[in-house]
């Protein structure tokens, strides 16, 4: 679609709305100082993640000719790598290269580690995120791995690091989701005393990567380099690829439905046959079907599809989608906290446990088990204390 303006930015050109999941649909921020931002959602059918397009803010004095310069100059750079890791010169031509998010600005729990409770913030972050270059890698914080981190910044609000790994034990449990998370380890000069102990003066000291632990910081990530670009080059052959259709059989209106609860689940993705599940208004304790949707290069007709929906009566009514097995937990050992809530007792509040639950765009990126569970334990949460209120 054509370049356009809204009374506060420009627009790049974009793909049609209806080629994604508006359940996906977010807006991330480039840059803060130049002003641009990006929309971003998933193809239908799609589970990663692509720009649809770039905004730019006319109070940093963007004009269109200016947006489209730069929008030749970096679109490339902006999907394939972060922005700053340009500056690591030298990539090593053997061994593999990780890369991710390390820590956020959070509030975090460590049980039998002093100080207990601990505030990162912002400021310290960015301060101190260069540190952890140069660092090494372990595993689970006790076992040494082969491998360093080769850079690392503070941006798009979270200490963000590429690392070098040399342990194919470790790249396969990377590769296989086995390990997917990692936790920061680091000195400070002081401690001040808010919400919990912020360390101020942070030295980083080196980066574990979590295989049998839970991280403190749910947001951080580990990925495979050669990975990402694969993704990058399978995202690429789709955008050339033609366009999958669908037949669209509605069940029940949208407007029945809480915004923001909606995910898509295969019913039966031998056949391409896909549900759209959500949390009615008068009803949100179980998903309930909104829609189905059938691939037409699989065969499907609106005839085949009647005859289809009145053997299956079952899919249209009220049951729930299939979930798979539930992981089994992991030990705790450092969770995440708020920061207006007090230190931890043996009874945990109802507000404490809200907050620890991850955000709704977090969730969007699990399975329909783990989604429909936070959501569902969310809902009854907000409802009981709701009602205890009025009480």
């Amino acid at each position: 679609m054509p370049w356009d303006q809204t009374e506060n930015y420009i627009r790049s050109g974009h793909r049609k709305p209806e080629d994604f999941n508006p359940e996906t649909l977010k807006t991330i921020t480039l840059s803060q100082e130049e002003g641009i931002k990006a929309i971003t959602a998933k193809p239908w059918n799609i589970q990663t993640t692509d720009v649809v397009s770039y905004l730019f803010s006319k109070e940093n004095g963007w004009t269109t000719e200016k947006a489209q310069e730069w929008f030749r100059e970096h679109r490339n750079r902006a999907k394939e790598s972060f922005s700053w890791s340009g500056t690591i010169h030298s990539i090593p031509q053997s061994g593999n290269l990780i890369r991710g998010k390390a820590l956020h600005p959070i509030r975090t729990l460590h049980p039998n580690e002093w100080p207990e409770i601990r505030e990162y913030l912002k400021e310290e972050l960015e301060k101190s995120a260069h540190t952890l270059s140069g660092t090494p890698l372990n595993l689970d914080h006790n076992i040494p791995i082969k491998g360093k981190v080769l850079g690392a910044e503070y941006e798009d609000g979270a200490i963000e690091y590429i690392a070098q790994l040399d342990d194919p034990t470790i790249t396969r449990q990377i590769a296989d989701g086995t390990i997917k998370h990692c936790s920061v380890e680091f000195e400070w000069k002081t401690l001040e005393k808010l919400n919990g102990h912020v360390p101020r003066g942070i030295t980083f000291t080196g980066l574990s990567l979590l295989k049998d632990f839970s991280p403190g910081d749910p947001q951080t990530t580990v990925e495979l380099w050669e990975a990402i670009i694969g993704k990058l080059k399978k995202s690429k052959a789709r955008e050339q690829a033609p366009q999958q259709q669908f037949i669209y059989h509605l069940i029940r209106e949208p407007a029945a439905f809480l915004k923001e609860h909606f995910s898509s689940v295969w019913i039966d993705q031998t056949n391409g046959i896909q549900g759209i599940y959500g949390l009615l208004h008068d009803k949100p304790e179980s998903p309930q079907p909104m829609a189905f949707m059938f691939m037409k290069d699989k065969g499907w007709t609106t005839e085949k599809v009647e005859d289809w929906l009145s053997s299956h009566p079952q899919y249209s009514q009220t049951a729930e989608p299939p979930q798979p097995e539930p992981a089994s937990p992991k030990p705790l050992g450092e969770a995440i906290i708020a920061s207006s809530e007090p230190l931890p007792s043996d009874l945990i509040p109802k507000q404490e446990i809200l907050n620890v639950l991850p955000e709704d765009w977090i969730v969007r990126a699990w399975s329909i088990g783990p989604q429909l569970l936070v959501r569902q334990l969310r809902h009854r949460l907000t409802s009981q204390s709701t009602k205890d209120d009025r009480e």
